[in-house]
């Protein structure tokens, strides 16, 4: 029996009064009386900033939790502590909160009644506590540091006013909409609006400093006549090729399992997949916390209606940089690549290179160990977990663990579900589009045993 189906039997059986002592607060059973404690004990509390004598009932109230006579009247010996932290915690917050109130009105009243320093010959800093008494600063330091000091602490007391009296729904961004919790973040927001963009002049990327559109060019458009002796690729400067050497030659060794890798991204990428971060709707684990934020950033949205919507065609996305795509490759808002062989647009450089190579099956990518040549660089990745005989990708639904997630897909479609594709000619079933088409095409060819003439194809 799972733990939320036991508590909630012993709940019952309280209501039923087969059992006469539950805790109030973690419905566990107490053994004996002695055991329990009642809510209408009373408690002294003790502390620098509380001294006070209370009754748990009074503890449950301020914290939010309602009386109810017939509810279970006595809490476990581990709950009162809690109960107890609790209190103390939220009357330190009040307490804290009070002390930096007055803090900073008294500061303020000390801004208003100073106006007739002359802040050019100053040589103390004071701050009144109270109508008597004072609070002085004698500290030996220039006069331009005792400016910025003053400067500080009124910047601090407008932002004290500002949160009282700030409505949070002010904290959007006139130019693009975009609301944010806190008045910095708006401001550093804001300050990407005003930047002037430096946009490439061989492609569609744009950037905001011009040091990073210098070295986007030099790493993507210039003329790549430096070869790597490890491997046949090569690159437009030194410094690019010893970026590329580091990341991609040097064997690193992953210290949770002692597999080793071939470079320090490869090592990277296999890191993700010790399960320190877990995304809850498809169980993927992530070390790397920035991999795994991204991830849950979309993963979440599964099942979800999308929420970017074009409003052309109506054609829907879940992120908003794939509407801002689909709205430059479709409907010409913006510029795009085309692809010599089959005019196909892209609107980042990346991609119409990863399409290229479906075109030419230049094979770029090769395996260290092995010597062996990919197309892609996921091809790679998939080739060298067979050397280390890692599969990251486990099956929800039996014990089978995969190289990667589409092969994992191709597992469960083939073994777990029922085939989703249906010839309309026969009655074969498959469980991808390509076998499915495969098959069709079987059925037009005059040679094929499944060849079929107009008269036997069915009417609609």
């Amino acid at each position: 029996m799972r733990l939320d189906d036991q508590i909630t039997l012993l709940a019952l059986k309280y209501i039923c009064g087969e059992n006469k002592e539950l805790c109030r607060l973690c419905l566990s059973s107490i053994q004996s009386r002695e055991a329990a404690v009642s809510l209408k004990n009373i408690v002294q509390v003790k502390t620098p900033y509380c001294q006070d004598s209370v009754t748990y009932n009074c503890v449950l109230t301020n914290l939010g939790i309602p009386d109810e006579p017939l509810l279970p009247q006595v809490v476990c010996s581990d709950c009162t502590t809690i109960l107890i932290n609790s209190y103390l915690f939220q009357q330190l917050k009040e307490f804290s909160n009070n002390i930096w109130d007055k803090v900073l009105k008294d500061l303020n009243n000390t801004f208003s009644n100073s106006c007739k320093l002359n802040l050019q010959d100053m040589n103390s800093v004071f701050a009144t506590i109270h109508k008597t008494d004072m609070f002085t600063s004698h500290q030996k330091c220039t006069t331009g540091t005792k400016q910025r000091t003053l400067c500080n602490v009124n910047k601090a007391i407008k932002s004290y006013k500002k949160s009282l009296t700030g409505n949070k729904s002010e904290l959007v961004c006139e130019k693009c909409g975009k609301r944010f919790k806190a008045q910095f973040l708006l401001k550093k927001h804001i300050k990407f609006h005003k930047k002037t963009l430096h946009p490439c002049p061989n492609c569609t990327k744009v950037f905001s400093m011009q040091n990073y559109l210098h070295i986007h060019i030099e790493r993507v458009h210039y003329p790549k006549k430096i070869k790597c002796d490890i491997c046949p690729k090569k690159f437009s400067t030194k410094r690019v090729l010893k970026h590329h050497l580091r990341t991609e030659h040097i064997p690193m060794k992953c210290k949770d399992c002692d597999i080793e890798l071939p470079s320090k991204k490869a090592l990277k990428f296999h890191l993700d997949h010790h399960k320190v971060n877990t995304c809850p709707f498809c169980n993927k684990g992530y070390r790397n916390i920035k991999y795994f934020k991204l991830h849950m950033k979309y993963c979440g949205k599964i099942g979800n209606p999308d929420t970017y919507i074009c409003d052309i065609c109506q054609k829907a996305y879940q992120a908003k940089s794939g509407l801002n795509s689909h709205m430059k490759t479709a409907h010409g808002f913006g510029k795009v690549l085309s692809c010599k062989w089959c005019n196909k647009k892209f609107d980042v450089i990346s991609r119409l290179n990863d399409h290229i190579v479906t075109h030419t099956k230049e094979k770029k990518f090769y395996c260290e160990k092995c010597g062996g040549k990919f197309v892609t660089h996921k091809s790679l990745i998939n080739h060298i977990r067979l050397h280390t005989g890692e599969r990251p990708y486990p099956c929800s639904l039996c014990d089978q663990s995969f190289l990667s997630a589409s092969r994992r897909l191709e597992h469960q479609k083939r073994k777990h579900f029922e085939p989703a594709h249906k010839c309309s000619l026969c009655e074969a079933k498959f469980v991808t589009r390509y076998e499915w088409r495969k098959h069709l095409k079987r059925h037009f060819k005059q040679s094929s045993k499944l060849y079929v003439t107009g008269s036997d194809i069915p009417q609609s």
